[in-house]
């Protein structure tokens, strides 16, 4: 009869021992299972965040994008102003994504982020002699509607902002705003001035677009 109880007993102290192994695993996987979903949805907005940020990039650059030609101008010794035909082709690195509905990686995105830019090309023609350069990898400065073009191999540095094609002096920050916001699609004009290491001399910038 005693060794019938104990046998219960033992039977009994094994079951309980499997139920609460079982109950701890449960509990375990369902953390493991909680902790996932909040990776899984950090990730998704992480990408969300990434995809906005592409999305304002692309509608910015290709504002920005296309050819726009003017002129180059500088005041001489005896006051006298010359200019110089200028032509300025702006073109970004890469397309934006196709809207297919995949659902692109965070290592898809961020591979975007860091391959976006604009290359810059220069080209000034004064009387018979035509010049210029290229800058790449350039990133604007999206807030305040400039952009600087500075290279080794080329004599020239360019500082640029957004403008209009009026006689009227804009603030390139409120171009931008309205280029970052969508509500203007087509950056229509660019102003700044250019130095060169050179001869020591600057020159106005005012260029309007001719073509996306």
């Amino acid at each position: 009869m005693k060794a019938l109880l104990l046998g219960i007993c033992f039977v009994s102290l094994v079951g309980c021992s499997r139920d609460g192994d079982e109950e701890v695993a449960e509990v375990a996987m369902r953390q493991a299972e909680g902790v996932v979903e909040q990776e899984n949805r950090n990730l998704a907005q992480r990408a969300s965040e990434m995809e906005e940020d592409l999305y304002l990039r692309h509608q910015y650059f290709s504002a920005l994008s296309g050819v726009y030609e003017g002129v180059a101008s500088s005041q001489v010794e005896n006051g006298e102003v010359l200019e110089h035909s200028f032509r300025l082709t702006i073109t970004p690195s890469l397309p934006p994504y196709p809207n297919s509905g995949r659902v692109r990686t965070i290592e898809e995105l961020e591979y975007e982020l860091n391959n976006l830019y604009l290359t810059v090309e220069t080209l000034e023609k004064h009387e018979n002699v035509v010049y210029g350069c290229v800058f790449d990898g350039l990133r604007p400065d999206m807030q305040r509607g400039t952009l600087q073009l500075v290279d080794e191999s080329c004599v020239k540095t360019f500082s640029l902002r957004l403008s209009q094609p009026s006689d009227v002096d804009v603030n390139s920050s409120d171009v931008a705003a309205q280029v970052y916001s969508g509500s203007m699609n087509d950056v229509l004009s660019i102003q700044g001035v250019s130095n060169s290491s050179v001869t020591g001399r600057q020159h106005q910038i005012r260029v309007t677009k001719e073509q996306r």
